[in-house]
């Protein structure tokens, strides 16, 4: 079965064009799903302790827990059955990080996940989500 998605604008938001959807399949398709799974790993599922990484150690306890974030976000990857194997997940947390578009932001988190999957190699990169 092929797998397809509707492919997400720079702002992750559904992409039309002439009124219709565009959409993204093979490997890009299995990228938007990691970059869907690594967004919700970032946000709501980390406020949710019975899902992604448990709420009380992340809000009450310092330093960041960026570790249990890569864990979760290893964990998430590889329960997708096209996953054949992680190659790199590489992440770097800083105090400020500037975006693409010049703006800094405080606790900044960047990423670069590559993953071989059935149809070849996915990568999910932070500066692109």
């Amino acid at each position: 079965m092929a797998t397809k998605t509707i492919a997400p604008n720079g702002s992750n938001d559904i992409t039309m064009q002439d009124g219709q959807f565009v959409y993204n399949s093979g490997v890009k398709a299995y990228s938007d799903i990691l970059k869907a799974a690594i967004l919700t790993q970032r946000t709501e599922l980390q406020l949710n302790p019975s899902r992604g990484i448990p709420y009380f150690e992340t809000a009450f306890d310092s330093p960041l827990k960026v570790r249990m974030w890569a864990d979760s976000v290893r964990k998430t990857t590889n329960s997708f059955p096209w996953v054949a194997r992680i190659l790199d997940f590489e992440y770097n947390f800083s105090d400020e990080i500037q975006d693409n578009d010049g703006i800094t932001h405080r606790n900044g988190l960047t990423y670069t996940l590559r993953v071989l999957t059935d149809l070849g190699v996915a990568t999910v990169r932070s500066d692109e989500t």
